[in-house]
């Protein structure tokens, strides 16, 4: 099925075995059962973490990312792009909460976590 087009991006290469797969009708009717594959896969992970195997643990992490880019394909959106803005918004986010521990005097470690959950809840109004 396909070839990588010339990109590093898993993302992208696994949009593109999905819709080669589609075209030979090796696909689901409508995006309700990418949700049930969804949750069938996040159970798989809980129980691989539950088993400490790591090598299951990745394999399941792979297939929980392989089926929310079947998500996203269904849903018409770039997974690609998606998760760009996604790293785009946590970098703002994240920069929020270190001035507001900073502005605060107080040093950002494990045990500020519920402090800095405080002002990760803040930076989504004020930062987006």
């Amino acid at each position: 099925l396909g070839s990588d087009a010339g990109t590093n991006s898993a993302i992208y290469r696994a949009r593109q075995i999905q819709q080669d797969a589609a075209a030979f009708g090796f696909d689901w009717p409508d995006i309700n059962p990418v949700f049930d594959k969804l949750e069938e896969e996040l159970a798989e992970l809980k129980h691989a973490f539950n088993s400490g195997d790591r090598e299951a643990i990745s394999d399941e992490i792979g297939d929980l990312m392989f089926v929310c880019v079947n998500l996203a394909r269904h849903a018409r959106v770039n997974a690609e792009m998606s998760l760009r803005n996604t790293n785009q918004k946590f970098l703002r986010r994240f920069a929020y909460v270190q001035q507001q521990m900073a502005n605060a005097g107080v040093e950002m470690d494990q045990q500020q976590l519920e402090r800095m959950e405080q002002f990760w809840q803040e930076s989504k109004n004020s930062v987006g």
